[in-house]
């Protein structure tokens, strides 16, 4: 590149600045979970429309809080994707300080990825493309994919199944973290596996043995899963959580669920751990 060229871009990012900005500290507000994210998903609607993108896609690939938003001039070029994520965390507190306390508004969700600076970064590099694109008249398409959910389900496995990234050249994305630097990451692979467990309810005081836990039930399950752990690859990773247990102690529960990730290096690792 020329210096000329480079002073386009630097003027480029400078205008998408503000943009970015207003990114990052509206979903930072949000703090909203994986899913419920419609508020954040809108905001880089907004940002994006007010740049000349078209919203091709919302609630793309099954998936309500995903979008499709893209530019393009021209027959031919390049064809660039930007993949902004947007949700939080549960439980890290939101207040803009450096510990552990919930927003002035008793917001407790936030975003301890950092995923409001990361979704910020990527629309607007999205943004800054195309206005050196259309300043050097250079023919190519640029695509930005809302990818809600990210801390969960993923709406990036679903738009990659719908064959959504087919046609691109290349597809970018950045992330938060200690050091500035580029590079080609691999992460694990991994299946989402929820399993529930049905009994009969009754009353825990005064006839428990009318009952059949299904808590007692995916607490044996726990046990099995974590004897399992000595028997599995050391790039193998096992985690859950309880997301359903019962309402109270005095009455024996008739439904919990457990909800699984399993990772490992490859595909094929977790298809064999996860049978």
């Amino acid at each position: 590149m020329t210096d000329d060229e480079y002073q386009g871009v630097d003027a480029a990012i400078a205008a998408a600045t503000p943009a970015i900005e207003r990114i990052s500290a509206e979903v930072w507000e949000h703090a909203e979970l994986s899913l419920e994210e419609t508020a954040s998903a809108q905001v880089h609607l907004w940002e994006l429309e007010a740049a000349g993108f078209t919203i091709t896609s919302r609630g793309t690939s099954g998936q309500e809080t995903a979008f499709i938003a893209e530019w393009e001039q021209g027959n031919d070029g390049p064809r660039i994707g930007f993949l902004p994520e947007y949700d939080a965390l549960p439980g890290l507190g939101n207040a803009a300080i450096a510990r552990l306390e919930a927003a002035p508004n008793g917001k407790t969700s936030g975003h301890g990825c950092g995923h409001n600076l990361l979704g910020a970064g990527c629309t607007g590099a999205a943004i800054a493309l195309k206005a050196v694109m259309e300043q050097e008249d250079t023919p190519g398409l640029v695509r930005v994919y809302g990818c809600a959910a990210e801390e969960t389900t993923g709406a990036k496995v679903y738009m990659a199944r719908d064959g959504l990234f087919d046609d691109l050249d290349a597809c970018l994305a950045w992330h938060s973290a200690p050091v500035a630097a580029t590079g080609l990451a691999r992460t694990a692979a991994v299946n989402n596996v929820s399993v529930e467990f049905h009994g009969r309810t009754a009353h825990a005081g005064t006839d428990p043995w009318n009952g059949r836990s299904a808590l007692d039930a995916l607490e044996l399950f726990c046990h099995g899963l974590n004897l399992m752990r000595e028997h599995v690859k050391p790039t193998v990773r096992i985690h859950y959580v309880v997301e359903s247990g019962g309402e109270t102690p005095n009455v024996v529960p008739d439904y919990a669920r457990l909800r699984i990730f399993i990772r490992d290096e490859t595909r094929d690792g977790v298809e064999a751990t996860t049978q």
